[in-house]
């Protein structure tokens, strides 16, 4: 089911010459310096950048402080949407930490969108080397509804953020959490691979929309 984007009456109306995109960096506060590198390298595409002024801590809380950090994730993201434009179709949540298995994790709701994003990936001479995982959003609804094979063959990831934002039909929500090498601001190698992901799932995006 797709749902409606959550919308405050003070949404930016659009303008003309407005962009298709949105990056957003620094929900999580110890990201944001990473998020800014990439930022840099993004200028002149037609992307805006949201930067997010007072991010959350990424670390984990403890089990009485959870529920008091997942309304604040909800809080916030809730105020990103105030913030986007009626022109925007895709918004990329731009996520990183320290170095894990895979480059880089991707998600979004649609498992088709997602298998076009592994291929575009696969297919591309300079992500060699790079292991993308596609991890499908889903909510325990979802879960009830999926057969064994598809929970085999699919990563899945109950989002901590409101459900009317990562399913919404527009703007679609992709996330990325890109793995370094070193906690911090990261290494130009990796901003530039988080450049190029954010290219390809832009192309795929936009070549694999409805009209």
């Amino acid at each position: 089911m797709r749902l409606p984007f959550f919308r405050s009456k003070k949404r930016i109306s659009n303008e003309p010459g407005a962009k298709d995109t949105l990056v957003v960096i620094g929900v999580h506060r110890e990201e944001a310096a990473f998020g800014e590198e990439v930022a840099k390298l993004l200028q002149g595409k037609n992307i805006d950048i949201l930067r997010v002024g007072h991010g959350l801590s990424a670390r984990r809380p403890r089990p009485d402080q959870l529920q008091a950090y997942l309304d604040g994730h909800d809080r916030l993201y809730r105020r990103i949407a105030e913030d986007i434009s009626d022109n925007c179709q895709l918004m990329i949540d731009l996520h990183c930490r320290q170095k894990d298995r895979a480059d880089a994790d991707l998600f979004a709701a649609d498992a088709a969108f997602l298998d076009h994003c592994l291929k575009a990936h696969e297919e591309d001479p300079l992500m060699t080397g790079k292991y993308l995982r596609p991890i499908r959003m889903v909510s325990d609804a979802d879960l009830d509804e999926l057969s064994m094979e598809a929970l085999r063959s699919q990563l899945f990831s109950k989002p901590e953020l409101p459900e009317a934002i990562w399913r919404a039909e527009q703007p679609v929500y992709v996330g990325f959490e890109i793995y370094l090498q070193k906690e911090g601001t990261g290494h130009p190698d990796e901003w530039l691979f988080a450049c190029r992901l954010i290219d390809m799932v832009r192309r795929v995006f936009l070549k694999t929309r409805p009209d």
